[in-house]
């Protein structure tokens, strides 16, 4: 919800469009042009709105949330699917619980997981705050020939760099790296143990950690903590 940026590679900027059921072009926010271009990337325009369409129970929120006419369109689709990430917000992890004094709301093996978490491992140095990131990019050593944010800064230290992701609920967003090329935490911390995979223009701050399966299973074990219940029971979709 707080996210300055909503692209692996720094996209930022408001965009406009010219939608199939509209003659005027509209101008979107990042998550709402993001959504917008999604729709339109996939080619869901001449079957997904006639099934949005189709739904009571849709036409019925379209027209509260749209007046006086409660049109669906296409921009209307990705306001709305933008609005919808906006609320997306993850403070009841048993982390959270843990940090508002509830010391039994973590195990041993997460508590263990938060101290290398903090030390060894480094993953504070990055992703830290209460969204866990620092909103910042970094060229970490994923093999993947992708420019990144330095297709657009011609910085040879922005070569290769990306979006550091916030950690909330990242048991739940698999695959990982801006490529899905690592499927599990336990892959990216294996990852990030032997310092990362490809070395040319890596960040300083990767280096091999030395972590030991049971530093590793920790970790993931804190990480796996950081999951706000609400995630993952899933509302009823109309």
């Amino acid at each position: 919800a707080w996210a300055p940026v909503v692209h692996w590679d720094g996209r930022t900027k408001m965009k406009c469009y010219t939608p199939e059921d509209t003659k005027a072009e509209i101008c979107l926010p990042p998550l709402e042009g993001q959504a917008f271009k999604s729709m339109k990337k996939r080619g869901v325009y001449k079957t997904f709105i006639p099934k949005v369409k189709a739904n009571e129970e849709y036409r019925t929120l379209f027209s509260k949330a749209f007046p006086p006419n409660g049109e669906i369109t296409h921009a209307n689709m990705a306001i709305a699917i933008g609005a919808f990430e906006r609320i997306l917000v993850s403070n009841n992890s048993s982390f959270d619980k843990y940090m508002k004094g509830d010391k039994n709301a973590l195990g041993p093996e997460a508590k263990r997981g938060m101290l290398i978490y903090e030390g060894k491992a480094k993953c504070i140095v990055c992703h830290s705050g209460p969204n866990l990131t620092d909103h910042s990019f970094h060229n970490i050593g994923v093999k993947s020939n992708d420019k990144g944010i330095g297709a657009k800064q011609k910085l040879e230290s922005m070569q290769g760099a990306f979006k550091t992701p916030g950690l909330r609920n990242a048991i739940l967003t698999a695959p990982y790296m801006h490529d899905g090329s690592l499927g599990t935490l336990e892959d990216v911390i294996r990852f990030y143990n032997r310092g990362g995979d490809k070395k040319e223009n890596i960040s300083s701050i990767i280096k091999p950690l030395n972590l030991s399966e049971q530093e590793i299973w920790d970790l993931v074990v804190f990480l796996s903590a950081l999951t706000d219940p609400v995630f993952v029971d899933r509302p009823k979709i109309p």
